[in-house]
C-alpha cells in the first residue's frame, strides 16, 4: 500500500514550529511552543518520535549542537525544517485553508 503524503495534526504542528522559529529549533522549544499556542500538552517524547518520523520522511535534518557553555553542559540535537518540509508545510496549508473556506464563522474558535 503506498504511503501517504499528507501530514498529522502533530506533524503539522511542529513543522509549523520550526518555520516559526526560523527554520530550526530543539524538541523542548516546539513543545513549549504546541503548548502555548495551542494549549495542548505533549509530551517530549511525543514531540521527538515525530521529529524522527519527519526527518525519516526527508522533510527535516537534525544537527547535533555544541556543549552548553556550562559545567556538565550536554550537546543537543537540534532539528532543521528542509526545502522538502516547507513544501510540505505550504500544501497542508492550502489543503487547510480549503476545508475551512465557507466554514460558520461559529465554528472557528479563537485560539486559547
Amino acid at each position: 500500500m503506498p504511503r501517504h503524503n499528507s501530514l498529522a495534526q502533530l506533524e503539522l504542528f511542529i513543522l509549523l514550529g520550526l518555520y516559526r522559529q526560523g527554520g530550526a529549533a530543539f524538541s523542548g522549544d516546539l513543545r513549549r511552543q504546541i503548548r502555548n499556542r495551542t494549549g495542548r500538552g505533549v509530551s517530549l517524547a511525543a514531540v521527538f518520535v515525530t521529529l524522527s518520523r519527519l526527518e525519516d520522511r526527508g522533510l527535516v535534518f537534525s544537527e547535533i549542537s555544541e556543549p552548553r557553555p556550562v559545567p556538565g553542559g550536554r550537546a543537543r540535537k537540534r532539528f532543521v525544517l528542509n526545502a522538502k518540509g516547507v513544501a510540505a508545510l505550504q500544501t497542508a496549508v492550502v489543503q487547510l485553508r480549503g476545508m475551512l473556506e465557507d466554514v460558520p464563522k461559529r465554528l472557528v474558535l479563537k485560539p486559547r
